[in-house]
């Protein structure tokens, strides 16, 4: 009775046993296709989302020339109107400055284009060829913002607050942008991005030859516009202290030669009720060796415009108690461009 009673029970424990390792197997079998499949399908969708694709731009730098509509009174209540760029009085025209533009750096950043977020920021060095500027990254697949500047201060600095570009010399810059979209199924994708300049020029052209006892002529600015936001291009308010001294050479005193003057200003975007942004005062100063004054002249609400010369014309150096009448011109012939290859 009780050996069939045991024979009972492990009968009865086997047949329990049986159908469950079955199930097992079963089950293992079927979690294991599941994983497999669950592991390509991550694998597919994750070397599609991180795949690099090599990325091409190709900048183009362009003249964003716009006319001069009306003139200006020239402050201090000097009287008179200047002349507007291209109108001439009897006299010789000025030839028009073209400034060389010596574009040694390219600033490259890379921010999200939905929240503006950057994600990475780079100086790429131009090689100083002819030719167009390019330059080539590997970008994951997703819609960016690409930014670009392109400049010659090897000490500008870069601050990701803001994204602000701050020189403590300006030279020619110029600044655009491009928003993307990287495609994951494309290995290689070009892009083609105009940069259009970002600064202002000023030119101060003398009637006068240089005195024998006149040696330095001084222009100081009471602030000047040195920054740039690499995002959107605009320049904040704030200013900086700005002067230059220029020393003149035997050559700067024959009686043929007459020596001007050119420096660089970012520009603000200017009040509503302005025509444009201002230097708020620019004085002219020449002088001896031993810093005695031979002329001084004050000059406030110097007009900035992007990519226009501000320029004024008279005496600069010759001593004299009363000043003498400055023309005020806006020059629109500055556009001459500049190409550049990056390796």
């Amino acid at each position: 009775s009780s050996l069939s009673g045991d024979r009972s029970n492990k009968y009865h424990l086997s047949t329990l046993k049986r159908p469950t390792m079955k199930k097992f197997v079963v089950l293992w079998w079927a979690g294991l296709l599941f994983c497999a499949g669950c592991s390509e399908e991550s694998v597919v969708y994750e070397s599609a989302e991180e795949t690099s694709v090599n990325v091409r731009f190709m900048l183009a730098l362009r003249q964003d020339i716009t006319p001069f509509q009306q003139t200006r009174n020239m402050p201090d209540e000097i009287p008179g109107e200047p002349a507007a760029a291209g109108e001439t009085s009897g006299e010789e025209e000025t030839t028009p400055t073209q400034p060389v533009s010596a574009l040694s750096y390219i600033e490259y950043a890379v921010y999200d284009n939905d929240t503006e977020e950057l994600i990475e920021h780079r100086r790429y060095d131009v090689d100083g060829q002819d030719g167009n500027l390019q330059v080539q990254d590997e970008l994951t697949a997703g819609i960016y913002k690409v930014c670009f500047l392109a400049h010659g201060v090897a000490e500008a600095t870069f601050t990701e607050t803001g994204s602000l570009m701050t020189f403590p010399e300006i030279q020619d810059t110029f600044w655009g942008f491009q928003e993307i979209e990287v495609d994951a199924t494309q290995t290689d994708q070009s892009f083609s991005v105009e940069l259009t300049r970002a600064v202002a020029g000023i030119e101060l052209v003398p009637t006068d030859v240089v005195p024998e006892q006149v040696d330095q002529f001084l222009i100081e600015t009471s602030g000047r516009y040195h920054q740039i936001s690499l995002l959107d291009g605009k320049t904040p308010a704030e200013t900086a202290a700005f002067s230059q001294t220029v020393t003149f050479k035997a050559d700067d005193k024959l009686p043929d030669t007459r020596v001007k003057h050119f420096f660089y200003s970012f520009v603000p975007e200017a009040a509503p009720e302005a025509v444009s942004a201002f230097l708020n005062e620019m004085i002219l100063t020449s002088q001896t060796g031993l810093g005695e004054v031979q002329r001084q002249r004050t000059i406030t609400q110097v007009p900035l415009y992007r990519n226009r010369i501000t320029r004024y014309t008279g005496t600069l150096y010759t001593p004299s108690i009363v000043d003498g009448l400055f023309d005020l011109q806006i020059d629109t012939n500055w556009g001459e461009y500049v190409d550049q290859v990056l390796e």
